[in-house]
């Protein structure tokens, strides 16, 4: 479900590749620390 997530919110163009990268790095880092705020 959070790979869904992800590749729902984060853009396909590959200029926003850079911000796709810190997009992920940021949800698995609040996955780590609090699963829950994945929900919101």
């Amino acid at each position: 479900m959070r790979d869904n997530f992800v590749f729902s919110v984060a853009p396909v163009c590959s200029l926003c590749q850079s911000e796709m990268v810190k997009g992920e790095k940021m949800l698995a880092v609040v996955a780590n620390t609090s699963p829950i705020q994945i929900k919101l």
